[in-house]
């Protein structure tokens, strides 16, 4: 899938997707709009066609999100604070939203 063109979409009636920021091995980063409370977070959307053929990626997925709220409680700022872990239902599209923190590592590089 053409991660880029999920930009638009809305999850959960909850996050609009706004600009793609980037993409690793698998998932997409992108700067979005959530809506109550309305605030700038980053969502990152699991690759769908990895859990096509690997459901196991979302379990992956999920211990990240646990990992990078365990590595924020101890206080580590450069650490994005995780918010909200969900499937969206009408899409199935796997999300994890964070705080947003600005720059971008290839910014900070």
């Amino acid at each position: 899938m053409q991660m880029e063109s999920l930009v638009g979409t809305v999850l959960d009636e909850r996050y609009v997707l706004q600009e793609f920021l980037g993409r690793g091995a698998h998932a997409a980063v992108f700067r979005a709009v959530q809506l109550q409370p309305k605030s700038e977070v980053a969502v990152k959307v699991l690759d769908p066609d990895l859990i096509a053929l690997d459901p196991s990626f979302v379990q992956r997925f999920i211990k990240e999100a646990d990992h990078c709220a365990t590595l924020r409680d101890a206080h580590t700022p450069h650490v994005a604070n995780v918010l909200d872990f969900a499937t969206d239902q009408r899409t199935g599209l796997v999300y994890l939203v964070m705080t947003l923190l600005g720059e971008s590592l290839d910014q900070i590089i």
